[in-house]
């Protein structure tokens, strides 16, 4: 009976130790998963960040173009019945301390000057009905008919007595644009690109293979109507996002913000790997220290139990000396008060013989 009650204490103890550990298992498990999922989300945050704020500095670098290109218009409105000749001169002296690579005037029947005096015909460009409409903004990405490169014209309308009389523009050279749009993320250089509203590319740092993202998010078929539908209304709504979506080389994440130019989103492509490396190093440390952890809370219980038994068998031999004292003094008292009843009885026979005589 005491054999059983002692094996089945120890079948208790054996069992909570492995309660206890697989507790402690499932425990760092949920630990893992929330630690990848937590260093995710605060990657896809940080890159969502990083895509915001390059969308506030282009905004701003807009605005400032638009601005230049406004108070120069201004200026030119304040000279009356000057000849397009003059225009020129003073176009050529504002260009040597302006921030455009060149600056253009152009007039009512279409034909645009350059600073040295070259003229060309411009009326099927759509900024220039815009300036004769009177309104200032920003072209699309068009080859410039005079140094024949790609640039976006910033423009605004000359108007004298409440009438459009010419228009001044602005051109930024996209090399230079490509270079601020181009940033590193993570340690890895990663390329920005201006996307219009109906996802053909605009201005791109590199020469993809496609040109237009939302055909390029359904290439492989990862996203179902909806999920392209939804990424289509945020850009209808200028809406800031991320999707992700698959590609021949692997999964990847696209973010993007609104800009307040012409309805463009900037959008910035980055494969799945770089998103979740830092979260994989990290998951990849804290995995080693739960071991380690793990290990440790392991031996501790295993130590605990065993003091446990050492304790339980010192005791147990402790009871089992304890009591054979107690029954050898026992037995010693029992010896004892024998001997003293018998000593009783012999006394007694002897008074009973002295008194029968």
């Amino acid at each position: 009976m005491k054999i059983s009650t002692k094996r089945s204490n120890y079948l208790k103890i054996f069992m909570i130790l492995i309660i206890a550990i697989a507790f402690a298992i499932i425990s760092f498990a949920d630990y893992f998963r929330e630690s990848k999922t937590v260093v995710l989300d605060n990657n896809f945050e940080y890159m969502q960040e990083i895509t915001k704020q390059m969308s506030n500095s282009m905004n701003e670098r807009f605005e400032e173009n638009v601005a230049y290109i406004q108070s120069t218009a201004f200026m030119f409105s304040k000279y009356e019945n000057l000849k397009r000749e003059d225009y020129v001169v003073l176009l050529k002296d504002i260009e040597k301390n302006g921030t455009f690579d060149h600056l253009r005037i152009f007039f009512p029947d279409g034909k645009s000057y350059s600073a040295g005096g070259e003229v060309i015909d411009i009326s099927e460009r759509d900024y220039f009905r815009e300036a004769m409409n009177g309104n200032s903004g920003v072209s699309e990405v068009i080859i410039s008919k005079f140094q024949n490169e790609e640039v976006m014209l910033f423009y605004a309308p000359i108007i004298m007595d409440g009438k459009v009389v010419a228009g001044v523009g602005g051109l930024y050279n996209m090399e230079a644009m490509r270079e601020k749009i181009s940033v590193k993320i993570f340690d890895v250089q990663t390329d920005f690109r201006i996307i219009q509203k109906n996802g053909d590319i605009e201005v791109a740092t590199y020469e993809a293979d496609y040109h237009n993202v939302f055909g390029d998010l359904n290439r492989y078929g990862s996203l179902d109507d909806s999920q392209t539908q939804q990424v289509k209304n945020d850009f209808e709504n200028g809406k800031s996002g991320h999707v992700e979506y698959l590609l021949e080389n692997g999964k990847t994440v696209a973010f993007y913000e609104p800009l307040k130019v012409n309805g463009w989103m900037l959008y910035n492509s980055v494969p799945y790997g770089m998103a979740t490396a830092s979260a994989t190093s990290i998951v990849q440390i804290a995995r080693v220290l739960s071991v380690r952890l793990l290990i440790c809370f392991t031996l501790l219980v295993f130590s605990l139990l065993f003091f446990q038994i050492q304790f339980y068998k010192k005791n147990q031999n402790w009871f089992h000396e304890k009591l054979k004292r107690l029954e050898a003094e026992k037995q010693k008292d029992d010896l004892e008060n024998s001997e003293k009843e018998e000593k009783k009885l012999w006394s007694a026979e002897d008074f009973l013989n002295d008194f029968s005589e």
